[in-house]
Parts: structure tokens; C-alpha cells; sequence
């Protein structure tokens, strides 16, 4: 065991190197041999520097271990040709790298590309179904109107309004619902018609105006507005009426005047 320069006491040092040492003034205990060499405030403990220099060699050889055995590990390698590959195998990273980023814009564009073409695709839809509504539903409202001598510029919106066209089995029909969006049927269960519905709104009050009856009754004149004529005879039938455009009144005056054989002679 090495001597140090100075001791604090001389507890535990072999009694055979005692005589190697001498208190000083401060009661510190100095090698004989550095007396006059080297003061003892001039002595640096070096008990750190000797385990850091322990330490540093541990790891110097932990170091030589772990070196030879990648040097074992890889004998026969060429650092020259293991650059060269590692090179080669970054730059084919970074190739893959960029064709995916070309890809992933490829896709962004392919999506917006497909987003926009359904876009297209409901707008030509939607004006389609616009198209086929106008001549499914516009066609049958304007018909009846017209069968009934209403007026299709004031009447037209308030059939649409009690229409829509619904899918059936493939084909597009006219459906006439009530104020639920429920489909309506007429007193034999089937759907009613867009014309039935249109008969109905002639004899409602509220829409009654709006529509021109070529057969007028009211103040006990008949239909045909002709009453007994001079001599007590019956009024002209006129040639173009018809049962179907004639209201519940008009029928009885008809009836009550030319007779119900008369009535079922009428053009349905």
C-alpha cells in the first residue's frame, strides 16, 4: 500500500511506519521524507484523482472487450464496401421516401378528382330528377286543370303543393299525399288521382274562383242556364257538357230538369 503525503492521524497505520511520519504544528501527521520538500498545506490530496484513475481504466477496459468483440463480429467486413452499401441503402430511403410523398399526392388529388366528379354527378342527378318532376307531376296537374277550366297559372303551385313524385317498381309516379306527406286514396282504396284531386279543389270554396264552370246553376236556373223557355220547354243542353266537370249542384239542377236518363247520356 502506498504511503500518502499526509495524515490526519495515524489510527490504523502499521505501527511499523509510524516512525515514517511527524506531527506538524497543526497536529497533522507528514511523511519524513517530503519534510523540507514540500509543505504539508502544499500537498494535494490526491485519493480522488487515484479512484478516477481506477475507474477510467475499469471502463478503458470494458472498452478493449467491446471492441474485440466487434471485431469478431464483423472479421472479414470491408468498412470501405459496408459505406458504400449503407450509402446505397439511404439514398434508396430517401427515393421511397419521395415516391411516397408523390404518392400520397396522387391520392389527395385522385380523391378530390372522384369528390368533385360525384358532385357533378348529384347536380346532374338533381336537375334530372328536377326535369322528370316538371313532366310527371307539371304534365297531370296542367291536364286536369285544363279539363277543368281552371286557372293553371293560380291552381298549378297548390296541386304541386298536395303532389309529389315518389319511385315505384323502377317507374316515377305523381303521388298525391295530404298535409303529412301520406299518400291519399279515393273512396275505392286506390290512390287518388292528381285529376281527382283536382275535382276536389273545384268544389272547395277557397279555390272554386279560380275555376271557369261552363255550367252555372243557382236561383232555380237549370243547367245550361236556359230554364223553360217560352212555352214552358226545356233549356239547350250544351254539346260540350260533360258529368265529370259539372259540381254536385249543377248534377241535381240537370237531373231535376232534364231527367236522370238525360244525365247518364252526358259525356263521362
Amino acid at each position: 500500500m502506498p504511503l500518502q503525503a499526509t495524515l490526519d492521524s495515524l489510527e490504523g497505520l502499521s505501527e511499523d511506519l509510524h516512525d515514517e511520519y511527524e506531527a506538524d504544528a497543526e497536529g497533522k501527521f507528514q511523511l519524513k521524507l517530503l519534510k523540507g520538500l514540500v509543505s504539508a498545506d502544499k500537498v494535494e490530496d490526491v485519493t480522488g484523482l487515484k479512484s478516477a484513475l481506477q475507474k477510467e481504466r475499469e471502463n478503458n477496459k470494458t472498452l478493449t472487450q467491446s471492441r474485440r468483440a466487434l471485431e469478431e463480429q464483423y472479421a472479414g467486413y470491408d468498412p470501405e464496401e459496408f459505406t458504400r452499401l449503407k450509402e446505397l441503402e439511404d439514398k434508396d430511403n430517401e427515393n421511397k421516401a419521395e415516391k411516397k410523398g408523390e404518392w400520397d399526392k396522387l391520392k389527395v388529388q385522385m380523391t378530390d378528382k372522384h369528390t368533385e366528379e360525384l358532385g357533378k354527378r348529384d347536380t346532374r342527378e338533381q336537375k334530372l330528377l328536377t326535369a322528370l318532376e316538371r313532366k310527371t307531376i307539371d304534365a297531370e296537374a296542367v291536364a286536369a286543370l285544363n279539363e277543368f277550366k281552371g286557372n293553371v297559372t293560380l291552381l298549378l303551385p297548390h296541386v304541386k303543393g298536395h303532389v309529389k313524385m315518389v319511385e315505384e317498381d323502377g317507374a316515377f309516379v305523381a303521388r298525391v299525399v295530404d298535409d303529412a306527406g301520406n299518400p291519399r286514396v279515393n273512396g275505392d282504396g286506390n290512390f287518388l288521382t292528381v285529376r281527382e284531386l283536382v275535382s276536389e279543389m273545384r268544389d272547395q270554396d277557397t279555390y272554386a274562383t279560380a275555376f271557369d264552370n261552363t255550367v252555372k246553376s243557382g236561383g232555380g236556373t237549370p243547367p245550361g242556364g236556359g230554364g223553360e223557355g217560352p212555352g214552358g220547354k226545356k233549356g239547350v243542353i250544351p254539346s260540350d257538357l260533360k258529368r265529370s266537370t259539372m259540381i254536385t249542384k249543377d248534377k241535381v239542377a240537370f237531373i231535376k230538369e232534364h231527367g236522370e236518363d238525360e244525365f247518364m247520356k252526358l259525356p263521362a
